[in-house]
């Protein structure tokens, strides 16, 4: 049926008294084009930065310290050394049970990580610690045993091993003339420098994972 029918149709019930409506009606024969409303895609995303662990990492380590980061006492010159292990994750992670090595004697860790945060283990206790570095109050301290992390740290290469309660291994690095777990292993930084991973966090396995940091940026 035509539309000139269906209005005649319509036209006629109306007639009868039956019905009375008014109809109205627009038609647009060519494409229409908005400008007064605008969507555009945005440009810029945020992008996640790539190999981020999704588990605890080995995140720093001071393993040739300075004269003027030394602190005396049990250990030597090894009770100035630190390594910091952060946790990339979104959620605290309890560290009960878990050890970290440097490939000769074990370092038992305790307490909560927060996610984000860092623990730091160190020959000193925590306020000879922060007698040297300025250090954020959410930073979890941890004292090695007889004032060195294990046999205390070659400067010339060495390792260190992070295990969890059930001693499978979490994280582990390298450095120096040590090339047993990365090699080629990070640069041999200098005295009083550290090695730490570029961003935090960043876990390839790989040796560019770190830079020479100086100042170390001990719990930051």
């Amino acid at each position: 049926m035509n539309k000139i029918s269906i209005l005649v149709i319509l036209f006629l019930i109306a007639g009868t008294g039956f019905i009375s409506f008014k109809m109205s009606y627009s038609f647009f024969s060519d494409p229409a084009a908005s400008t007064s409303n605008t969507f555009a895609a945005s440009t810029t995303f945020p992008t996640p930065t790539p190999f981020i662990a999704d588990h605890l990492v080995i995140n720093e380590v001071l393993y040739d310290t300075s004269s003027g980061q030394d602190i005396s006492g049990q250990g030597g010159s090894n009770r100035g050394e630190f390594i910091e292990i952060h946790n990339p994750t979104a959620l605290p992670v309890s560290v009960a049970g878990w050890t970290l090595s440097d490939g000769a004697e074990l370092e038992a860790l305790s307490g909560s990580i927060p996610a984000g945060g860092f623990l730091i283990l160190t020959g000193a206790d925590e306020s000879e610690f922060e007698a040297v570095w300025s250090v954020p109050s959410s930073v979890v301290y941890v004292s090695a045993n007889g004032g060195k992390i294990g046999n205390g740290f070659d400067n010339a290469g060495g390792k260190a091993i992070l295990r969890n309660n059930i001693n499978n291994i979490v994280d582990q690095i390298s450095w120096g003339g040590d090339t047993a777990i990365l090699n080629p292993a990070p640069l041999d930084v200098a005295t009083g420098h550290s090695l730490e991973r570029e961003p935090d966090g960043i876990d390839t396995d790989t040796a560019p994972d770190f830079i020479d940091r100086n100042p170390p940026t001990p719990g930051l």
